[in-house]
């Protein structure tokens, strides 16, 4: 049975979870911020979203787990795996801003991942539908995080992931989505090449259109 916690634990505070911060009080819901850099200068920026007295940096501990029953984890936190097993394990919940994106966007999402050319790949389509006259804007990965996506109305979102995104978001529905290639890399968080590369086939799970090379195995 779930504790009764409703305070949100955002877990991590660069820029995606600063953007979760913004998304959150614009909701009105409580929350709190996690970051295990204890020399975080907390920014004029983080401010306007976050209290002082609601970041605690440092360390994670498992009293965390406790306190909390819902996560937002940032890409940039690699969190240990016990961690992320121990909050499952007591039946807590887990997204990313990737999923609330998932969740709140009613714009046309592209998705694009790949070992390399993701970044020009992404500004390309950018460029290309802002081009035909679209109201078309890149965001996650290439520096624009995914949420702030949100407060304007886009017709189409072009989303460049990293594995370090795709690796605990849950579920990305995409218009279309392409992996523009698969080479080692990351495998000092990925372990392997093949868990490595199950993670970026995620992008293709709940997307209407799929865009592959025929030639890459």
């Amino acid at each position: 049975m779930k504790e009764n916690n409703s305070t949100t634990a955002i877990i991590g505070l660069g820029k995606t979870g600063t953007s979760v911060a913004k998304y959150l009080k614009n909701k009105n819901k409580e929350f709190v911020a996690y970051d295990t850099r204890e020399n975080l200068k907390i920014t004029n920026e983080i401010e306007k979203y976050i209290d002082k007295k609601n970041i605690y940096l440092g360390k994670f501990s498992h009293s965390i787990i406790k306190k909390h029953d819902n996560f937002i984890i940032s890409p940039g936190i690699k969190l240990k795996k016990e961690f992320i097993n121990e909050i499952l394990k007591k039946n807590k919940n887990i997204k990313t801003d990737i999923d609330i994106f998932d969740e709140e966007s009613s714009c046309k999402i592209i998705c694009i991942t790949g070992s390399n050319g993701k970044t020009t790949v992404t500004s390309l389509l950018e460029h290309i539908l802002t081009g035909m006259g679209k109201k078309a804007k890149a965001g996650g990965n290439i520096g624009l995080p995914a949420l702030e996506l949100l407060f304007k109305d886009y017709e189409f979102c072009i989303l460049e992931l990293s594995s370090f995104q795709l690796e605990i978001t849950k579920k990305i529905r995409s218009l279309s989505s392409v992996i523009t290639n698969i080479t080692p890399d990351h495998l000092d968080r990925h372990n392997t090449f093949e868990n490595y590369a199950r993670i970026k086939h995620k992008i293709f799970k709940h997307s209407k259109n799929i865009i592959i090379n025929r030639e890459d195995a």
